[in-house]
């Protein structure tokens, strides 16, 4: 599983402006002299003003409205103040300058927040009902350009090695879109146009979760990170993991049945899912989920090769599990797993057969055949032997064909083919290709 953080392209916050009012030309010359303070100084004087009006008006009237029409005014200035303050941080970030992070995470969040206060009180109805918008264009531009600022944030507190603050602004980044100045058309759209970013930075929080062992955090929000199908392995992983931490074996269980489904690659969770259920020997609640699979899909080829792995691993049932190895094969001859299970399907089988004295005379060790009862006898012990010969070498022959099939797919895959084929061979007697792969393994494993 890998860790990695991309980077969107930095562009400079635009500030735009507006028809100049009393409070413009009031705090205008401040602004050119860079004098935040003092411009902030005089926008939060005015908001005092107004919910100090406010409060009066509702002694007489509980019901009374603010003066949303200044309250919007207000904000959109204190938002150019910020705003101003947060760009330069910005353009020191987008020059490689020394950048005040935490100024830059400050001034975003204020800038943000007065555009919307402004957005806000600017479509709220006034006491007669109507609604005179004048900042709307102005607050939604401005808001509309700073979509990217906090998955920038995100990256600057990882790289400052501040794990919680940077899973913090990735979070406001990804939450960005519901802002109530944008339209729920607005949202899809800018969820649509950014959605490469928006899963990254979803996996970016999981990555921090998991690395920190937060698995209540990690639990909490890896479910986003599985927009992109990209991520969903890395996601499955980091939340079965998270739940083998906490013990909790049952959403374990579940949480590896539902990646079986989801995940494309998805050989490794088959694996512990069936062996899981193998170890257990829990045959009963291994069929119920794949019947439930194939019932729903008869054709669907994970759900043929788990049941082919329930046959073969847990119920021992090896023609059987033939049987379904070879419906995934009829879809897909070059299914490498398939081909794997039914050459071990083939071994297993014939070797508990011979082991379990199926045979009278073929024990798979060898064993002298004398005449002393008569040369009639003894051919006939001997004709015995080699028919039994003959069934278990065609045993071996079929797992043969599968396993060099296997190694033509995945040839510097010693391990998937190599210890089938050596027994395989030696059980077929063909010395010369049973050392040949020895040899192979044993340089393999020299490595």
């Amino acid at each position: 599983m890998k860790k990695y953080f991309l980077f969107a392209a930095l562009a400079a916050f635009c500030l735009t402006a507006g028809a100049q009012s009393a409070l413009d030309l009031k705090i205008g010359p401040l602004l050119d002299k860079h004098d935040y303070a003092k411009a902030e100084e005089i926008l939060n004087t005015e908001l005092a003003k107004a919910n100090e009006k406010w409060e009066k008006k509702k002694i007489k009237d509980p019901a009374a409205l603010p003066d949303t029409k200044k309250l919007a005014e207000v904000y959109n200035k204190l938002g150019d103040v910020y705003g101003m303050q947060f760009n330069k941080e910005l353009l020191n970030a987008a020059q490689s300058l020394p950048l005040d992070t935490m100024k830059y995470i400050q001034m975003l969040d204020k800038t943000v927040e007065c555009y919307t206060n402004s957005y806000v009180n600017d479509v709220a109805p006034d006491e007669k009902g109507k609604v005179k918008a004048k900042f709307v264009a102005n607050n939604k531009k401005q808001l509309f350009g700073m979509v990217d600022y906090y998955y920038y944030g995100g990256i600057f507190m990882h790289n400052n090695h501040d794990m919680p603050a940077a899973c913090r602004e990735f979070k406001k980044f990804i939450n960005y879109r519901k802002n109530p100045a944008f339209t729920a058309a607005e949202q899809d759209s800018i969820y649509k146009a950014k959605k490469a970013d928006y899963d990254q930075a979803a996996l970016n929080v999981a990555l921090i979760y998991y690395q920190n062992k937060d698995w209540d955090n990690l639990l909490a929000n890896v479910d986003e990170a599985m927009g992109d199908p990209k991520n969903m392995r890395d996601a499955y992983i980091m939340k079965m993991n998270a739940y083998l931490e906490k013990k909790d074996t049952a959403s374990w269980v579940n949480c590896l049945e539902e990646a079986v489904t989801r995940v494309e690659d998805n050989t490794n969770f088959i694996e512990q899912l069936v062996g899981y259920y193998t170890t257990k020997k829990d045959a009963v609640s291994a069929n119920a989920y794949v019947d439930k699979l194939l019932a729903a899909n008869p054709n669907n080829k994970t759900a043929l090769y788990m049941k082919g792995c329930i046959k073969m691993n847990i119920e021992e049932k090896y023609e059987e599990s033939r049987e379904y190895f070879g419906k995934v094969l009829a879809q897909d001859a070059d299914d490498v797993n398939s081909n794997v299970n039914m050459a071990v399907s083939y071994v297993q089988d014939i070797r508990e057969k011979v082991l379990g004295g199926h045979y009278k005379y073929y024990t798979g060790t060898s064993r002298t055949i004398t005449n002393k009862n008569g040369t009639a006898a003894y051919n006939k012990e001997i004709a015995a032997y080699q028919k039994e010969k003959a069934e278990v070498q065609e045993y071996y022959q079929k797992a043969k064909t599968y396993a060099e099939h296997v190694r033509e797919l995945k040839p510097d895959n010693v391990r998937l083919w190599g210890p089938a084929l050596s027994i395989i061979y030696s059980n077929l007697e063909m010395r010369k290709e049973a050392k040949e792969v020895d040899d192979i393994i044993s340089a393999f494993y020299k490595k």
